[in-house]
């Protein structure tokens, strides 16, 4: 009984989490789709469908300090497409630019390092706690590692897919855009 009380608290506290949280909904334009949350660009030479997403995963503290971003990229050429972190850009609603911020950054400011453990401490206690961290620590840098959309080369006719990661957006924002190589796709704070 005490576990289903746990689970429907849970799920208590992960709705009011998530209906408190500020949602960005994307804009249909001329050259903008939109498909299930999505904006979809198309161009001759890519597709690109871009998404506000929330992270759910560990590290869970990412989304107090960053504004995680979804992409989908397909190559519609007989040649590579080089991806760099450089062709992305957020543009908050006053017009701040922020750039990408990569995994390995992310893992640096929000992991921190595996502290000192002494093999003769034999508190039980202790020793838990120290492999629940380190479980924790090895979980969110898997999860960056995995999760995230790793730049280079996207072979002819193949798609990548991840999150991209930017400076945290102000509160008060009522919106953004995304700059893909000159391409702007535009997402509205949802009005509740």
């Amino acid at each position: 009984m005490r576990g289903a009380n746990l689970v429907s608290s849970l799920v208590l506290f992960s709705f009011v989490l998530t209906s408190c949280v500020a949602r960005y909904l994307p804009v249909s334009s001329t050259n903008i789709s939109i498909s299930e949350d999505y904006a979809v660009l198309k161009t001759p030479e890519h597709s690109l469908a871009v998404a506000y997403k929330y992270w759910v995963k560990e590290p869970q503290n990412l989304t107090d300090h960053l504004t995680a971003i979804h992409i989908v990229l397909r190559n519609k050429t007989e040649e590579e497409l080089l991806v760099s972190s450089s062709d992305f850009h957020l543009l908050d609603s006053e017009g701040n630019q922020t750039d990408v911020i990569l995994p390995e950054q992310i893992s640096q400011l929000l992991i921190p390092d595996e502290p000192y453990y002494d093999p003769l401490i034999s508190d039980e206690n202790i020793l838990n706690e120290y492999i629940y961290a380190a479980e924790q620590r090895m979980s969110a840098r898997s999860n960056l590692m995995t999760e995230s959309f790793h730049f280079g080369n996207i072979l002819p006719g193949a798609k990548k897919s991840g999150f991209i990661f930017f400076q945290k957006l102000e509160g008060d924002n009522a919106g953004f855009k995304i700059s893909y190589k000159g391409n702007l796709i535009e997402f509205i704070r949802e009005k509740k």
